[in-house]
């Protein structure tokens, strides 16, 4: 069964995506911040990871650029509202820095199938543990 790290300061839809990915059969870890969102990354070896991209302690960019040194494999899905950085859209700064996918939020159902193309795709090219 794929573990799924859900990294998101929103305790809502933090808690929403858990609990969608959780009763499609997916293991899943959460984390409130980047920095706790790190430490699970290098303790739990998830399969996928959906991060925010703004959050205290440690961003959603810092979370895809220790993710891609370390691991370049694994899926990333960043999530945010959409927010301008030096003129840049937020979430084309993600897919730059190594985001598998970009999901502007809200996080609908029609968005939350996409990460599931995502997971799967994933079990299909990639031993999942």
């Amino acid at each position: 069964m794929p573990k799924v790290l859900v990294i998101d300061d929103d305790t809502v839809c933090r808690i929403a995506l858990c609990s969608i990915l959780s009763k499609h059969g997916l293991s899943v870890i959460s984390a409130p911040n980047g920095r706790e969102g790190e430490r699970l990354f290098r303790s739990e070896h998830p399969d996928v990871i959906i991060v925010d991209i703004y959050m205290p302690e440690m961003d959603g960019f810092e979370i895809i650029s220790t993710v891609r040194n370390s691991n370049p494999d694994v899926p990333i899905v960043a999530i945010s509202n959409v927010n301008k950085v030096m003129g840049h859209n937020s979430l084309t700064i993600a897919a730059t820095l190594g985001a598998s996918l970009t999901i502007e939020k809200p996080v609908t159902m029609d968005k939350v199938k996409d990460i599931f193309n995502i997971i799967t795709s994933t079990q299909q090219t990639h031993s999942i543990h």
